[in-house]
């Protein structure tokens, strides 16, 4: 049997020199967030640079609590990283599109918040209760809710399947999708999360999305372009019990890092930051993204 050489790229960070297989795609995204800290009960912002070990103790609770993943789901992110009054991440890879058609055997009945229906131009979050080839039975509620809010359920109303389609979430600048408490949001395949920037102007706050105590975000194959802000209560033990605080993560900015070479190629403008982003991502990053450390590794060892 033949004996197959894998390629391998050289990048050099200011923690150790570390090998990567190459990809396909040289380039490497990287999400760049503001962090605001508060104290929840106090209500009263923490200060930046200030208070730094407690802020980074307070980021790290969803991590301890094998929580990270709704976080970082929610930002459309992997291994987000802490960076005092900011944080960084990898963007996901982009992913082969979905069917955007469905079928009548695909149909999933009683499921919540999956689907929604376009009556008189207008879709509508619903609930496929029934199907046959001629027609499907639906229950309707509000736009922008959630089934479990119990707000303005009717029906039962018959469609086509044409008129049926996987439910779209934007949220515009200045608008919040709050997600109750002790529920999880789920997005499947074909489902898609927006959320938009702020505006140019002071009266165009970015779109918000908004995790209750114990409600969480979770990705079976959607998709999450979270372009404004995502906030979470957070439980911290003190010495008095727990004590509760407030985390905004606004995106920024996306860093596209091109690597000639194997080594990292950055714009002027953002050298500095990328390199820093560089620092917080690859001591967890380099298992997610088949990295390894230069030097002779077991054949027995796995590469991660």
């Amino acid at each position: 049997m033949a004996t197959v050489k894998r390629r391998f790229r050289t990048c050099v960070t200011n923690l150790y020199p570390i090998q990567f297989v190459e990809a396909k795609d040289v380039h490497l995204r990287i999400n760049i967030f503001h962090c605001c800290f508060y104290d929840a009960e106090a209500d009263q912002p923490m200060l930046p640079r200030e208070e730094t070990e407690l802020k980074r103790n307070i980021f790290e609770v969803p991590r301890r609590l094998k929580h990270q993943q709704a976080i970082e789901d929610a930002l459309g992110v992997t291994t987000l990283e802490f960076g005092g009054d900011c944080a960084a991440g990898l963007c996901h890879e982009k992913q082969p599109p979905g069917p955007s058609e469905l079928s009548i055997e695909d149909l999933v009945i009683d499921d919540l918040d999956r689907y929604e229906v376009q009556l008189d131009k207008d879709w509508l979050p619903c609930v496929v209760r029934a199907a046959n080839n001629d027609e499907i039975l639906l229950d309707l509620y509000s736009p922008g809710s959630f089934f479990c809010e119990n707000l303005g359920h009717w029906g039962p109303k018959t469609a086509t399947l044409s008129q049926l389609r996987f439910r779209q979430w934007e949220v515009c600048r200045g608008e919040v999708l709050r997600i109750p408490e002790r529920q999880v949001m789920t997005l499947r395949q074909g489902q898609h999360l927006w959320i938009q920037s702020r505006g140019p102007g002071n009266d165009e706050p970015a779109g918000r999305l908004e995790m209750s105590e114990g409600s969480s975000l979770r990705c079976l194959g959607g998709t999450v372009e979270n372009e404004g802000v995502l906030m979470c209560i957070i439980a911290v033990p003190s010495q008095h019990g727990l004590r509760r605080y407030k985390l905004e993560i606004e995106s920024t900015k996306t860093v596209l890092v091109d690597c000639v070479k194997g080594i990292p190629e950055l714009p002027a403008e953002e050298r500095s930051v990328a390199l820093q982003c560089f620092t917080w991502i690859f001591e967890r990053a380099y298992r997610q993204m088949q990295l390894r450390t230069l030097g002779p590794v077991p054949a027995e060892c796995d590469i991660f």
